[in-house]
């Protein structure tokens, strides 16, 4: 399964990651390692479904001159979204996004089953299900022994699909370095300081910002030998030293005209020694091989030159001298059977080189570079300091009695709740329950908890909360809300987090959910909103996204409004733990 290029945690017990693109599935070499599940066909489509009675009827565009409704599974595998010009808020030619759920058992890499439900040309979910085996063949897909059989077009290379597509997913989530902000040209090194380029002497050895190729946005970091003497080595260290756990994700691509292997390294020395090393990946004429500190090789995939291929790594210590390492190409993982040994012990820095210290004419491309590691983590606040860690009061007191600070509004007790728990707690004992039970056939829809700030209306002010999303209690997603009223009405809506499947999200100055970071279930995520006018900051787990502005419906904040769950579905439950803010 692709994996997402935003880290979500430092300490895994699987390990690193690289990231992941969609040109197809490196195959496995003779020797490699079985890389288990296959990826699915389904992903990377721009599927328009068609060709039944039912379906067409109800469920095509509308107009010929609009663009194709399209449907895209997301390689988290279970978010499916749907595109549509339809909807009202959309005029033809330009997508609004939808989404939904889907359930996916992967067969071999064009077949398997799937269930979803379909949508409406407006983007409203139908009643219609589709449970059934589908197979992918020639841009094109059947799924069958359903109720409702479906035949499809994938819309791929249509750029006019994919462009209104990517608009309408908004802004990429962010990586540590996309190599974008950097001028064209610049060694590395003096771009930015945070690395370090060995033997780079700018004519021979080059590490500088290239604008030739990129796997996403405009630039990349080049990378160049053609010295007899040393190779081009640039590093970068992890802020907080030794990371006995890391995850850590960059994209690779090797021209078809170079001529020695391509590193990916992890290790204790700036100059990527052998004997400095943890664990390295290289690129060699057509494999990828993962080698140990001891030296041990072992091939894991093929690739192809002259395209971006997706690394992810992550490692963690076993119990005993050894670390297990994960490897992830284009999507599929080599899971934690690979090993680094305990000496030199666990990495210090990540750095990338090409060639040898007697070759001429080796180069390759790096972008979307992303660690935690490379970023400052923020200390966890105090709980006795926080404005209410809920641990205080009693536990099944439903939170407006518990503190008529406080407001509720579609709790009623028994379908839709928010009382005080002790199931899970990011600090001390107790958070905050908050569960949607009832769907559109009860009057009151969903939960929603109220907090006003102590002085009205604030321009500028920062609210932090810690979020927890528990597997079972994901049907719909859940909301960090700030507004000028406290029942999280849209008419009043400030700003908000909102967390899906697996994507948090930010609601713009358009109105639309963009992507900021990915994150896991079944965990704590800690999420701060500062703003100064209409200019918002959002912190998830540490790391800082900027450049963000506030939808502003009813102008600036009076009050936080926690939420999940929406009208029409219901068992959607979260935890929220640590509510904090000098405004209440």
């Amino acid at each position: 399964m692709q994996i997402s290029k935003v880290a979500t945690a430092v300490a895994l017990s699987t390990g690193l990651l690289f990231g992941c693109n969609s040109d197809g599935l490196p195959i496995p070499t003779d020797g490699s390692t079985d890389p288990g599940v296959p990826t699915s066909a389904l992903l990377d489509g721009y599927w328009e479904f068609s060709d039944t009675t039912v379906f067409s009827a109800a469920y095509s565009s509308s107009s010929s001159a609009d663009l194709p409704n399209v449907y895209r599974f997301s390689a988290d595998g279970e978010t499916l979204y749907y595109y549509t010009d339809n909807s009202a808020d959309t005029t033809l030619g330009e997508y609004e996004r939808f989404e939904t759920t889907y359930e996916e058992t992967i067969e071999d890499e064009t077949s398997g089953q799937v269930a979803f439900t379909l949508f409406n040309d407006d983007g409203s979910v139908s009643t219609t299900s589709v449970d059934g085996n589908y197979a992918v063949s020639n841009g094109g897909i059947a799924i069958t022994d359903t109720n409702v059989p479906l035949s499809g077009t994938d819309h791929r290379d249509d750029t006019n699909v994919t462009d209104a597509a990517e608009e309408a997913d908004g802004e990429p989530a962010a990586v540590t370095d996309n190599f974008d902000t950097y001028e064209v040209g610049l060694q590395i090194d003096v771009a930015n300081t945070d690395y370090t380029a060995l033997n780079v002497d700018g004519s021979t050895n080059i590490a500088n910002i290239s604008n030739a190729v990129a796997s996403s946005g405009e630039n990349s970091l080049f990378l160049h030998d053609n010295s007899t003497e040393s190779k081009p080595i640039v590093s970068r260290t992890f802020v907080d030293g030794i990371a006995e756990s890391g995850l850590l994700s960059t994209s690779v691509y090797v021209p078809s005209d170079t001529n020695k292997s391509t590193y990916l390294y992890l290790g204790t020395s700036e100059d990527a020694s052998t004997d400095a090393r943890f664990a390295d990946l290289y690129f060699g004429s057509s494999k990828l091989t993962f080698r140990g500190q001891n030296g041990d090789k072992i091939n894991l995939a093929s690739y192809s030159r002259d395209t971006w291929v997706d690394v992810d790594m992550a490692w963690s210590p076993n119990d005993d001298d050894t670390y297990g390492v994960t490897v992830t190409i284009d999507g599929v993982e080599w899971p934690a059977l690979l090993t680094a040994n305990a000496i030199p012990g666990a990495p210090t820095l990540f750095a990338m080189y090409v060639g040898d210290n007697g070759s001429l004419g080796t180069s390759s491309y790096f972008d979307n570079l992303d660690s935690k590691l490379f970023e400052a983590q923020v200390e966890e606040p105090d709980p006795s300091e926080v404005t209410d860690n809920f641990d205080s009061y009693t536990v099944g007191t439903q939170i407006d009695v518990a503190n008529p600070a406080y407001q509720t509004k579609g709790v009623d007790g028994v379908l839709n709740t928010a009382v005080i728990s002790s199931d899970f707690a990011k600090s001390g004992s107790n958070s905050l329950r908050i569960e949607d039970g009832a769907d559109s056939t009860t009057d009151n829809n969903k939960a929603i908890v109220g907090r006003d700030f102590a002085n009205g209306a604030a321009e500028t002010g920062s609210v932090s909360t810690s979020v927890y999303i528990p597997s079972d209690g994901y049907v719909k997603a859940s909301y960090i809300f700030l507004g000028s009223n406290n029942d999280a009405s849209s008419s009043g809506r400030f700003t908000e987090v909102v967390f899906t499947s697996s994507m948090i999200k930010f609601r713009n100055e358009t109105g639309s959910q963009v992507d900021l970071a990915s994150y896991s279930k079944d965990t704590w995520v800690d999420v701060t909103i500062s703003w100064v006018d209409t200019d918002i900051t959002v912190n998830v787990d540490g790391t800082d996204y900027t450049g963000l502005k506030a939808e502003s419906a009813g102008g600036s904040p009076t009050a936080i409004a926690l939420y999940t769950g929406d009208n029409g579905s219901k068992g959607t439950y979260t935890y929220f733990d640590n509510l904090d803010s000098d405004l209440f």
